[in-house]
């Protein structure tokens, strides 16, 4: 059993967000695999910092490792942001749910085509994983604290 101490409270929500974007990048993956999305964050990501969708492996990559880090600054954020003494993980989904949104409207208000319009799959995978992040988030920055304290 590996035990992690991290010092720095923005440092473990970086890292918790990192955590709970996998774990959402792992289920948007086989939603998109299973036919139920179309989009998928990595794509997602590689058009906001390409401008284009990916059409190989490095570009890819390159919008997975952007979600991540989207991901883990959201985790700080909300590390720093969100007191976290009573009802963690009902505040980590909401908190998952607020970025899904304000993403989501980001796209809509400067009209990013490669982004809009979606599916009704991929809006309701989004929805879905949004809360996966937020519940991964607000755990792994629970047991980061509790080991933290002893």
């Amino acid at each position: 059993m590996i035990i992690v101490v991290i010092k720095d409270r923005l440092i473990r929500g970086f890292a918790a967000g990192v955590l709970g974007g996998g774990v959402m990048a792992f289920f948007d993956q086989a939603s998109v695999r299973l036919g139920i999305s179309r989009l998928s964050y990595s794509q997602w990501a590689a058009v906001y910092t390409l401008g284009y969708l990916p059409s190989n492996f490095v570009e890819g990559m390159l919008g997975q490792i952007g979600h991540l880090m989207f991901a883990g600054f959201n985790g700080l954020l909300f590390a720093w942001i969100v007191p976290h003494k009573n009802q963690t993980v009902i505040k980590g989904v909401l908190w998952g749910l607020f970025i899904w949104f304000f993403a989501n409207s980001v796209s809509v208000i400067f009209k990013t085509d490669l982004l809009v319009p979606k599916s009704v799959g991929t809006t309701m995978t989004d929805f879905v994983t949004a809360i996966v992040y937020g519940w991964v988030l607000a755990a792994a920055i629970k047991n980061l604290e509790s080991r933290n304290a002893s």
